[in-house]
């Protein structure tokens, strides 16, 4: 049985109801992204605009799937020199966030504008940091945290989501490295606490318990709109994680 686009609608539309909270600025962020060569070319970029997000720029010579990658010696995007076509093409196009995928698509690398205005990469914690702060903050303002909730994590990530969690009156349980061990955390209390989202060190995020396992769309429109909101604020991402 073929896999078509009626499922890849489906999956979309959840990785937005499950990552998108606040529609400001989506069209006016510059955002250039990069699949290396692996399968996100197929779903990203349809992602992007299907939840409004205008100035897209792709690394073309990056879209193209191939197991060679000749374009990189590795398509790890926790290594800077995986997105240096990337951070050259937002060089050029003036891109207030650069993101690239590893080739299965579970992982990100994010990269953005530090106190200099140079491109940097932002290593996990930094970026489940600002994922998971901006999350919670989303849903501690809607009123929707009871003293029910909880966010993932695991033993190799760090204790900062403690504090973070605390802030905000949820539960961060921890587990062992994987995020196998934060879907056995969903399973676990299914029906009596609700998940928020959860993430890793090793560039994996998770936004909601639909996929339970990380996974870069839901991860990326998420970090697309952060993006967003703080540009319509007057600052960048960098600015808004410290």
């Amino acid at each position: 049985e073929w896999i078509g686009e009626e499922q890849d609608d489906v999956y979309i539309d959840t990785c937005m109801e499950n990552s998108l909270y606040q529609n400001i600025g989506r069209d006016n962020v510059n955002i250039v992204f990069t699949s290396i060569h692996g399968t996100t070319y197929t779903t990203i970029p349809k992602a992007l605009e299907k939840a409004g997000f205008k100035k897209i720029d792709l690394v073309k010579e990056q879209m193209i799937p191939s197991g060679n990658f000749p374009t990189v010696e590795s398509p790890n995007p926790e290594e800077p020199a995986a997105l240096t076509m990337a951070v050259d093409l937002a060089n050029i196009t003036n891109g207030d966030i650069v993101i690239g995928c590893d080739p299965d698509g579970d992982r990100l690398g994010i990269a953005v504008r530090n106190l200099d205005g140079e491109i940097q990469l932002l290593n996990g914690n930094q970026t489940n940091m600002i994922l998971t702060y901006y999350i919670l903050d989303q849903w501690k303002k809607a009123g929707k945290i009871t003293g029910k909730e909880f966010i993932g994590s695991t033993i190799v990530t760090s204790d900062c989501f403690f504090d973070v969690a605390e802030k905000f009156g949820v539960d961060c349980k921890v587990g062992l490295t994987g995020f196998k061990w934060i879907g056995k955390m969903i399973r676990d209390v299914e029906g009596q606490e609700k998940f928020i989202c959860g993430g890793e060190e090793s560039f994996g995020f998770m936004t909601g318990d639909f996929v339970r396992d990380k996974d870069s769309c839901g991860s990326i429109l998420l970090a697309c709109e952060i993006a967003a909101w703080c540009k319509a604020q007057g600052k960048t991402m960098y600015q808004y994680m410290i």
